[in-house]
């Protein structure tokens, strides 16, 4: 059964919870070198104080103006960058993968409205309003099967030109290398190099359905990527079979086996339990007219929905991608819940 559920959080006391903080930070950022010893204890510091209220400005944060501007000179000092301040923790992080069998690398973009911040400056578009500015930030998580973060493997930061928008519908004239779209393959590269730094385990690439790109599988299907990949697939793909199309060809796979999910709650509608049917097979999908340079490319799919939603209910449906291998049932059952650490949910024996 895939079930959602949420943690609670648990009852620490103030005092062990700021001494547990200071260690973890410790381990986490001792390294960090900005060349200056001064800079190195600021940032401790700063990230200490954050780690209670991470959403408060720093005015809110302290209460002190002497604070408030040592703060504001280390994020404006030209020593200081998103790279160096991330690096340590990826360190980290990448001796934690090492020591796992199995790693989620889940990507996903997240972005920053900071329209109410009309005096911020290098800021661009980042809704369908011209009036609305910010910023995006791709996060790479990694995590173990069984929901234990591990750290941020890859970050990526950008801003939208001005000068861009109202031009969304270009974006075709455009190779994959100047569309935003990139940033899914170049978080798959970062997975395959730290694969390199970590020969034994096995490190999954996850995204959801804006990762479905044709070069990112092209990337994920070379010989020489040892990483692997699973995407929730979006476009309804011309496939090498007589019924051409992805979601036609996998209606017609025998049924593997039959799941319950757990659909959690959504607005006015109560949580309730989902009974769908999933199949899986080997499928070869072509490349889009628009990319007839490309080449046809194999890959595992893996077709779950929900036959008989109840009134008023849109039917769960996944159809979910991969470079994994399925051998079984079970291997296919495994790499859903592999995808459904997106979305906290699980499969329950």
């Amino acid at each position: 059964m895939i079930d959602v559920y949420d943690n609670e959080n648990d009852n620490l006391n103030p005092d062990s919870y700021l001494e547990e903080t200071k260690k973890w930070i410790n381990t986490e950022f001792n390294i960090a070198d900005f060349n200056d010893v001064r800079l190195n204890k600021r940032l401790m510091d700063i990230i200490v104080s954050f780690c209670s209220s991470p959403n408060t400005s720093i005015p809110q944060k302290y209460n002190s103006w002497a604070k408030i501007k040592a703060t504001y000179r280390f994020l404006n000092n030209k020593k200081v960058s998103h790279k160096n301040i991330l690096n340590p923790h990826q360190i980290a992080t990448q001796k934690r993968i090492s020591e796992q069998q199995i790693v989620l690398a889940i990507q996903d973009t997240s972005i920053l409205n900071y329209t109410s911040h009309p005096e911020t400056k290098g800021l661009g578009n980042i809704g369908s309003d011209e009036s609305i500015k910010g910023m995006l930030v791709h996060t790479t998580l990694s995590m173990t099967p069984s929901r234990v973060p591990l750290g941020i493997i890859h970050q990526q930061t950008w801003i939208r030109p001005y000068e861009e928008y109202g031009k969304k519908h270009r974006r075709y004239e455009k190779s994959i290398q100047e569309k935003e779209s990139q940033k899914w393959l170049n978080s798959l590269q970062a997975t395959e190099q730290l694969k390199k730094d970590c020969p034994d385990t096995l490190i999954i690439n996850i995204g959801d359905r804006e990762a479905d790109i044709y070069e990112l599988f092209q990337q994920a299907n070379d010989i020489n990527v040892q990483s692997k990949l699973l995407v929730r697939a979006f476009h309804n793909r011309n496939v090498d079979a007589q019924e051409q199309y992805l979601w036609s060809y996998m209606k017609i796979q025998p049924l593997a086996c039959t799941l319950e999910v757990s659909v959690p709650r959504k607005k006015k509608k109560a949580e309730r339990i989902a009974y769908v049917e999933l199949r899986f097979c080997n499928v070869t999908i072509k490349p889009p007219k628009s990319k007839s340079n490309l080449f046809p490319i194999t890959l595992n799919a893996i077709y779950l929905i929900e036959p008989s939603p109840p009134l008023d209910e849109e039917p769960l449906s996944w159809m979910l991608l991969t470079t994994l291998s399925l051998n079984s049932v079970s291997d296919a059952v495994q790499s859903v819940e592999y995808y459904a650490q997106r979305f906290l949910n699980r499969i329950i024996p």
